[in-house]
């Protein structure tokens, strides 16, 4: 648990120490103006923490159904976890 907290701060640290000219967005003299750079800093922060979690669950999820399966003796078919594991896999090509 500590390392997940550890994590998603780090990200949001990450978000805060990069430099201005490294960020890539439409219009950043607009975006990156001082009297709105500390909010812009604040919500791309966040939603590098809220996009680290969501992959975070998503690999603990895979791990869950690895375990899951590895653990049934003898292997069973189960139509849901391939679905499931396929439309992840789909999706995440979007």
């Amino acid at each position: 648990m500590l390392v997940l907290i550890g994590l998603s701060v780090l990200t949001q640290v990450f978000v805060l120490i990069t430099p201005v000219e490294c960020v890539h967005m439409p219009h950043p003299e607009y975006w990156l103006a001082p009297e709105r750079r500390d909010k812009t800093i604040d919500r791309l922060s966040s939603f590098a923490a809220i996009l680290f979690g969501i992959v975070l669950l998503g690999v603990r999820a895979g791990f869950e159904l690895a375990v899951s399966a590895n653990l049934h003796q003898p292997i069973e078919d189960n139509g849901l976890m391939i679905s499931w594991s396929l439309q992840d896999s789909l999706l995440s090509l979007f």
